[in-house]
């Protein structure tokens, strides 16, 4: 299963911190901006490890930071 990164609440959690964008996000979680493009963009699956910092860093539950690939959403 392909996973994405749901950015809507990630950005909203990150902005109360004052980090108002992907590089202020990869210098929190201690990654490389690039990843974080790559995150926000679909081009890459996040990892555990990418999930965690992300959670640590802003509180947002796991859950609330993956959502399924398009190709694969379920249909109603």
């Amino acid at each position: 299963m392909r996973l994405r990164l749901r950015t809507d609440e990630l950005v909203e959690k990150a902005a109360s911190k004052g980090d108002k964008d992907r590089k202020a996000i990869a210098v929190r979680i201690g990654v490389k901006p690039s990843t974080v493009c790559r995150l926000f963009s679909g081009e890459s699956t996040p990892t555990l490890d990418t999930l965690m910092r992300l959670h640590d860093a802003y509180g947002v539950p796991l859950l609330m930071l993956v959502q399924r690939g398009e190709s694969e959403q379920v249909p109603a």
